[in-house]
């Protein structure tokens, strides 16, 4: 069982990391070196080259160095480090805490509307926003709490019901779609280090994209059950994002072609992992305990951790500083608008995609043996 696990999360950061490396590289103009430059020749130089990042964390304006290496040349100029060997020069990128912020969020452009900046941040008044985030906090632990309490300390007391990994085996059509989803979600994440927007990959979508990948991944447990039954009531962000499209930020070429490719193999996982049943069996339709608590830890993590980052950098983290452009209900309340609609959508939409999980096989099987009849 952990063997395959080993290789599954082995292939899954392959995967993910050649997504990355590729596209930033084939997006990136100037050849930069992100570590220790290797040189040619003698050790010596590649401890130069320690001993300037060790001295110059982040790089210092206007500095230059000479030393004794064949008269090469450190020069290192706006963070960036010069590298001057063999007449051909190389530049090596500095790294430090604002270099990490500028990957961060530097690319964010807050002259895209809804995209940020200091208008964005001003759309609601502090005082509303603090009332609303301290209404919806205490709303969200509510719900916590409430549906903790009702799953019951039996849920969590009972033997694991996932059986042995033997029982799940690794099939092609599971290795097929986790490739799948590794190399869309890599593709995403090398747009945003190209485009300096790795903030982004906050958003909800992303987190639950990475979320799928671990569920395609780990062996049956009980942690897979509870998090597939959480992630099957928080797929309201895809069909959201299908619906309502946000595409004037997305301006690298296929970059729109991926988002929506992400979406869409985002309603795949779970329509595949219900017909796989086992740890992946849903609760009762009946049943919205996991829906309340899927809801409670959605609004938590919006209020919260979204919010603050968003008021810190400026940066529209899924509309909670300004509506998007494409929100149908945008003006000074769309947050509780949101708060509404969303948790109504929440009780609905994981009941009808178990639903159609479980109905489609069913009317297959039925059409084949009709067909047979005939």
């Amino acid at each position: 069982g952990w063997t395959g696990k080993a290789d599954r999360l082995y292939f899954t950061c392959v995967c993910v990391c050649v997504c990355v490396s590729g596209l930033h590289a084939a997006t990136t103009h100037t050849r930069s070196i992100s570590g220790t430059f290797l040189y040619p020749k003698e050790k010596k130089k590649e401890q130069g080259i320690n001993r300037w990042f060790e001295r110059n964390w982040g790089g210092r304006k206007h500095i230059e160095k000479r030393r004794r290496f064949n008269a090469e040349t450190l020069c290192p100029v706006d963070g960036v480090l010069k590298v001057v060997v063999g007449g051909r020069e190389q530049k090596m990128a500095a790294v430090g805490p604002g270099h990490f912020l500028d990957a961060m969020y530097g690319g964010v452009d807050p002259n895209i509307t809804g995209n940020g900046g200091p208008e964005c941040a001003a759309f609601l008044s502090a005082r509303q926003r603090a009332l609303e985030t301290a209404l919806m906090v205490a709303v969200s632990l509510l719900q916590i709490v409430l549906a903790c309490e009702r799953i019951g300390a039996g849920f969590w007391e009972r033997r694991d019901p996932a059986g042995s990994p033997s029982d799940h085996p690794q099939t092609l059509g599971k290795s097929l779609l986790q490739a799948a989803l590794c190399l869309t979600f890599g593709l995403e994440i090398g747009f945003k280090c190209a485009s300096k927007t790795l903030i982004y990959l906050l958003n909800p979508c992303h987190v639950l994209t990475a979320l799928q990948i671990f569920l395609l991944t780990c062996p049956p447990c009980r942690a897979v059950m509870i998090l597939f039954r959480l992630h099957v009531h928080m797929l309201n962000g895809p069909l959201l994002a299908l619906l309502f499209p946000v595409l004037n930020t997305r301006l690298l070429p296929f970059e729109t072609e991926v988002y929506y490719i992400q979406h869409v193999l985002m309603y795949v996982v779970p329509f595949y992992l219900l017909n796989r049943g086992g740890v992946y069996k849903p609760e009762p339709l009946g049943d919205f305990k996991w829906a309340v608590l899927a809801t409670g830890l959605l609004f938590l993590y919006h209020y919260t951790i979204l919010q603050a980052l968003a008021l810190v950098t400026m940066v529209n983290l899924n509309s909670m500083l300004c509506p998007a452009v494409s929100d149908p209900f945008h003006g000074p309340f769309y947050r509780m608008w949101a708060s509404l609609h969303q948790t109504a959508l929440l009780m609905v939409h994981g009941k009808l995609l178990t639903l159609l999980a479980l109905v489609l096989p069913a009317l297959s099987r039925g059409l084949r043996h009709g067909h047979k009849l005939e």
